[in-house]
């Protein structure tokens, strides 16, 4: 007897002298197609052999997924010892996601994703957290006394905030951070999020390889092979030179997407207002 296990179902054959293919095609089994068949179809058959027959199919999806957020603790001399008080809620952030599907005979044997963008970042929650004074002070009199100072806190010097700047352009010229001017056609406000293929080759719309500088776009607002320049309007980040050679499903209108190297880079962008300069 001969076992055939497909689509579900365990059939024996009584067979002598047949070969796979042949007892395949006594069962109505067709050949074709994207299979996986444990024996070779021009084996001769021989009783107990198992002919495994799996179908093979594919699919490409798109999902959502959620990007969890840290915690972040600090000290606060205000607060009483083991007092907490949450100074930034934590929230998480979101991921789309494009991933290639394999079943076996309907059921999903593997998931590759071939793509990442990050539709927001997540926001890190910020706990101060209250400290024994006590203890502290009782230290801080005690080194003082050793070396004859006075006793004193100071504050941290605040972390400065002057952004990176891209001075403002002058008629259809504009000048870089690094003292480069360059002439423009057109300057639009789009919102800008972020994208990578870190770990795999990826190929955007047109056949090129994804790559920094080559972003994504609407073509009918920004045709294929535009050169641009693209700063943050605040003026925090500079992405620089691009050309337009990628799309997707969820830029549309005044967006793009900007490829990175790795989804670190893609999730410290998270999503921005930009503008883009339309290089001559």
């Amino acid at each position: 007897m001969v076992r055939v296990n497909h689509d579900g179902q365990a059939l024996e054959v009584a067979t002598y002298g047949s070969t796979v293919s042949g007892i395949l095609e006594q069962l109505g089994i067709s050949t074709e197609g994207d299979l996986r068949i444990s024996q070779s179809l021009d084996s001769a058959t021989y009783d107990g052999m198992v002919i495994d027959v799996v179908a093979l199919t594919y699919e490409t999806v798109e999902y959502v997924r959620s990007e969890p957020y840290q915690t972040i603790y600090c000290t606060d001399s205000t607060l009483a010892p083991g007092e907490e008080q949450v100074l930034t809620p934590g929230q998480e952030g979101s991921v789309h996601c494009t991933a290639r599907i394999t079943r076996e005979n309907g059921t999903e044997v593997s998931r590759t994703v071939t793509q990442e963008r990050v539709l927001y970042a997540p926001v890190n929650a910020v706990v101060a957290r209250g400290i024994d004074r006590s203890s502290k002070e009782q230290a801080a009199t005690s080194q003082a006394e050793g070396s004859g100072e006075a006793v004193r806190e100071t504050e941290p010097e605040p972390a400065s905030t002057t952004p990176a700047t891209e001075p403002a352009p002058s008629g259809n010229t504009f000048t870089t951070a690094s003292g480069e001017v360059l002439t423009y056609s057109q300057k639009l406000s789009v919102e800008a999020t972020a994208y990578s293929c870190e770990g795999y080759a990826g190929t955007t719309a047109t056949g090129t390889t994804a790559r920094y500088g080559a972003i994504a776009v609407d073509p009918s607002v920004i045709p294929y092979g535009t050169r641009m320049y693209i700063v943050s309007d605040d003026g925090s980040y500079i992405y620089g030179y691009a050309t337009a050679e990628d799309c997707g499903g969820a830029i549309q209108g005044y967006m793009i997407d900007l490829y990175f190297d790795t989804l670190a880079e893609c999730y410290a962008f998270g999503r921005r207002t930009c503008t883009v300069y339309i290089l001559d």
